[in-house]
This record gives C-alpha cells, sequence and structure tokens, in this order.
C-alpha cells in the first residue's frame, strides 16, 4: 500500500516539476533575452537567437530529464536552502545576469 502512495506522490512530483520546468522555459528568454539584445543594439543578431535558444532547450531539457530521472534530487535542487538568507538569494541571481551581461558586452565588441 505504502508503494502506491510513494508512487503516487512521486508522479505528483514529477507532474509539477514538469510545470514548473516549461514555465521556467517561457519566462527564460525574457529575463536572458535582454541581456543579449540591448548590447547588440538589435534584434537582428542571429547568433544571439542561437545563443537563447540553445540555453533555453538546454536548460528545459536538463530540468526534464531531471524530473524523470531523479525527482526528488531535482527538487530538492529547486528548493532555496532552509537557511539561505533573502541576500544570499539576490546577490547568487545578479550574479548570473551580471556573467551573461558580460558576455554579451564581450561579444558585441562594446566593453
Amino acid at each position: 500500500m505504502s508503494t502506491e502512495f510513494g508512487n503516487a506522490e512521486s508522479a505528483l512530483q514529477t507532474r509539477r516539476f514538469v510545470v514548473r520546468a516549461f514555465t521556467q522555459a517561457l519566462f527564460l528568454p525574457l529575463v536572458v533575452g535582454p541581456f543579449l539584445f540591448v548590447p547588440a543594439g538589435t534584434l537582428a543578431w542571429p547568433m544571439g537567437w542561437v545563443v537563447l535558444v540553445i540555453f533555453v532547450a538546454g536548460n528545459l531539457g536538463l530540468s526534464l530529464l531531471a524530473a524523470f530521472r531523479e525527482p526528488d534530487l531535482a527538487e530538492e535542487r529547486l528548493t532555496p536552502a532552509a537557511g539561505a538568507k533573502n541576500w544570499d538569494r539576490f546577490l547568487t541571481s545578479a550574479t548570473n545576469l551580471l556573467l551573461i551581461a558580460g558576455r554579451s558586452l564581450k561579444k558585441s565588441g562594446l566593453q
């Protein structure tokens, strides 16, 4: 009986993770795109679109792979640490965005 409950719970957890992965894939271009195209000064930059598609597809693919292979681990990785402070979460996000922006500036020749 506990196996059935465990399977149902695991299926629900996987479903939640898949929805989260697709939601993230929808919004990721809105966050990353400006860091690619604003420094370039145009949306007519084919390599920028290639980078964005590869980044989103890779992120989605790895998220889905984790969801189906190791849903417990995937959920743990997405859940902030119990003792994580808000400033730490902000600093991590800001650092990631600045890394993307820095690479975009370097590639566009503005740096």
